[in-house]
């Protein structure tokens, strides 16, 4: 082999070898992309899976309102929801007020169930055992019931427990009856007595002038509404004539429609109404028929348990034109549910301390959502051996006398039986809040009355206050 031909061998096998070596070293530089890419995608995975966990246990830590425990909601939108919480106190055109004072209107409990011996009372008290029983702790019951009253339920009872319920409603009623026959004199045939006439006086007023626009929710109420009044006219508790001023605080008003039809019928004298109601957004209210006829009026969204009735009339007093003077604030309201009827009452009675009350017109309703916690009456039950607690139970079973009202000859005997019995807790709770109200001292006078007939209502007491100051 020839010199030349020798270096060009040379020459080829070193081509060779850098072509190997490039060779190699591109496979190296793929290999190590490809690791880098392979890492990359781990990387982005991973962070990826990451984000989706941060979000992820973002949105599932959440924290309960302050304002109320049923809102729920989610931690990263809490600050939101503290802005527009419907139930945030900053938000309510009530807050800050004077006259709103929380729990003004709910007495302070001083149950005294320890002198057996030394007081003698109509029955012995229920056991704590007994009372257990009847508490349902799985029962959600009102955000508005304060108390364990709140999870009592008469079904948590056996029928033996419940015929010893029945048994001591029977005793208090028939005890009652006997002692307070003025009062029941109101109400006779309360409980439903076969042959004996029921006792009603529904009074009518004639020729009422329906403002234009008018909207009857329908006859029944109209007739209810006209004989409520015209019962609290003819007793005084309301003026409708002369010149004295007068305040009129509709409790529990709703759209205001009891305080309207006062409104429309004739009167000369200037009247202020207090339409009072913790339900916000009300549709058709009745105002503007009010406001029409001259009569001014000032409505309060809050809850009757807060509401300082002598602070709320001097504050709008202030630049007001008309200036009221004793013996002229007239508290009524129309189917005022359970224990609202109490705070009303006791908000009645704080007016007597500046002798601003004239009266009270009060139409009873579902006395069952009552709380034995707020009632005006526990010292007078606790006299005849009925604990706070039961006095709830006997809320419970008043509704007995408004569900079981359809039963007929073919019903049970126990549900003829148990009607009987809730006609008797209604009227056991109403002669009791008369008695109270009685025993105050600037009250004249008090008592019930039928108002309608119980095909019109079968809520259809009227009780009624007047005021007298020596």
């Amino acid at each position: 082999m020839s010199e030349e031909q020798h270096k060009k061998a040379e020459i080829g096998i070193l081509q060779d070898r850098e072509e190997k070596k490039e060779q190699e070293t591109k496979i190296v530089e793929d290999k190590e992309e490809q690791e880098e890419k392979t890492i990359k995608d781990i990387e982005e995975k991973k962070e990826e899976f990451d984000r989706k966990e941060y979000y992820k246990k973002k949105n599932s830590e959440t924290v309960i309102c302050p304002f109320n425990k049923e809102h729920i909601i989610k931690k990263r939108r809490y600050l939101r929801h503290i802005k527009g919480c419907p139930n945030n106190p900053t938000r309510k055109a009530t807050y800050g007020k004077k006259y709103i004072i929380e729990n003004i209107n709910r007495p302070i409990i001083k149950e005294s169930i320890t002198k057996e011996v030394e007081i003698k009372r109509l029955l012995p008290f229920l056991e704590d055992k007994f009372i257990e029983k009847g508490i349902d702790n799985n029962r959600k019951g009102s955000v508005f019931i304060r108390c364990e009253c709140n999870k009592m339920k008469l079904s948590q009872f056996g029928e033996e427990e419940i015929e010893i319920l029945k048994e001591r409603v029977k005793i208090i009623y028939e005890y009652m009856e006997k002692k307070y026959i003025d009062i029941f004199k109101g109400i006779r045939n309360e409980k439903g007595k076969e042959g004996e006439e029921e006792s009603v006086e529904e009074k009518e007023i004639e020729n009422i002038e329906m403002p234009e626009g008018w909207e009857f929710q329908s006859e029944k109420h109209s007739k209810q509404c006209i004989s409520i009044l015209k019962h609290l006219i003819d007793k005084e508790i309301i003026i409708n004539s002369g010149d004295k001023k007068q305040n009129i605080v509709e409790s529990g008003a709703g759209s205001g429609m009891l305080s309207a039809y006062y409104s429309i019928l004739p009167h000369s004298n200037d009247t202020r109404i207090y339409l009072i109601d913790r339900m916000t957004g009300l549709r058709k209210k009745y105002d503007r028929f009010s406001k029409r006829t001259g009569d001014q009026i000032t409505r309060i969204a809050a809850d009757l348990s807060d509401i300082d009735i002598n602070e709320l009339i001097n504050e709008t007093e202030i630049d007001d034109k008309i200036q009221t003077q004793e013996n002229s604030t007239i508290i009524i309201g129309k189917h005022l549910c359970g224990s609202a009827t109490d705070m009303a009452l006791r908000m009645g009675i704080s007016l007597t301390k500046t002798k601003r009350l004239r009266g009270i017109g009060i139409a009873l309703c579902c006395h069952f959502k009552g709380d034995g916690h707020d009632d005006c009456t526990i010292d007078f039950f606790n006299g005849l051996g009925v604990r706070i607690a039961e006095l709830t139970l006997i809320h419970r079973m008043a509704a007995w006398g408004v569900s079981l009202n359809d039963c007929n000859d073919k019903s049970k005997d126990g549900d003829n039986d148990k009607k009987v019995i809730g006609q008797m807790c209604r009227t056991i709770l109403n002669v009791a809040r008369v008695i109270w109200l009685k025993n105050q001292k600037f009250i004249g006078d008090a008592g019930l009355v039928k108002y309608c007939k119980k095909t019109s209502s079968l809520e259809n007491v009227l009780l009624w206050a007047k005021s007298k100051y020596d």
